[in-house]
């Protein structure tokens, strides 16, 4: 998760936004706060719905 976070934040300050905030549902439930966590001084606020377990946050290959 904290990879993906990374990304985005990355991702939005390539395109030129010094603060955003962040929605997620399902897997995004999972990412969003921690796009929050990785870049706090530019998320404005997180907004999560359709929480995802986190059991679901693994590798794929090895369900």
């Amino acid at each position: 998760m904290n990879r993906i976070a990374r990304a985005w934040a990355e991702l939005m300050r390539g395109l030129g936004y010094e603060r955003c905030g962040a929605q997620g549902g399902d897997f995004g439930s999972i990412v969003s706060p921690e796009l929050g966590r990785t870049a706090p001084e530019n998320v404005l606020g997180v907004h999560v719905n359709a929480l995802a377990d986190t059991s679901v946050a693994g590798d794929p290959r090895s369900q």
